[in-house]
């Protein structure tokens, strides 16, 4: 008998964290709040305000739901978590680096948008778990103006610079950080 009450306690405050957590994720999703744990953009809770349809101007941070095409080639990966996308898909978090006229040189060692580099926007060629990394070929891309080329400032971001521009379309927010606790990593542990 014991042993039973020493194993109903633990998971019983387990599960009890469990709801906890869930709950403050709930609340914060109704709030308008984003907490963004992935290992592309700095670590914290970001405030979401719904985009209307107009121009973005560049480096504005905005969460995007991921087109099909890229829904597809993620999913089997494992890249994106459940959310309200369609696919239920979460949005991708990412500063805008390019829009409709830009031009976008891409190399294996840099992003340039209208001849700036990017910092830490070089491509590599595996994932974090080793695995071959789908990647657009390299040159030259005119974004078109119902576009827009995705990039975080973290050298093994998964953006633009590997599935090419989105949809402007597929955004849905705007995003502000609140309280930033981490850089990015270089990739998730």
């Amino acid at each position: 008998m014991k042993t039973r009450v020493r194993l109903r306690r633990p998971v019983s405050v387990g599960l009890t964290a469990l709801v906890v957590i869930n709950l403050a994720l709930i609340a914060a999703n109704a709030a308008g709040l984003r907490i963004n744990t992935t290992a592309s953009m700095p670590e914290g809770i970001y405030r979401l305000r719904k985009y209307e349809a107009g121009p973005i101007a560049r480096g504005t941070i905005v969460a995007v739901c991921p087109s099909a095409a890229l829904i597809a080639g993620a999913a089997p990966r494992h890249y994106l978590g459940n959310g309200p996308c369609p696919g239920n898909v979460e949005p991708l978090l990412k500063h805008v680096a390019a829009v409709g006229g830009d031009e976008v040189d891409v190399s294996d060692r840099a992003v340039s948008v209208n001849g700036r580099p990017l910092p830490n926007s070089g491509r590599v060629a595996r994932d974090c778990a080793g695995r071959p990394l789908a990647r657009i070929s390299a040159g030259r891309y005119a974004i078109a103006p119902s576009a827009v080329w995705l990039y975080a400032p973290v050298a093994r971001s998964w953006d633009s610079r590997y599935f090419g521009p989105q949809p402007a379309a597929g955004i849905i927010g705007i995003a502000s950080p609140v309280l930033i606790v981490g850089t990015g990593r270089a990739c998730s542990s």
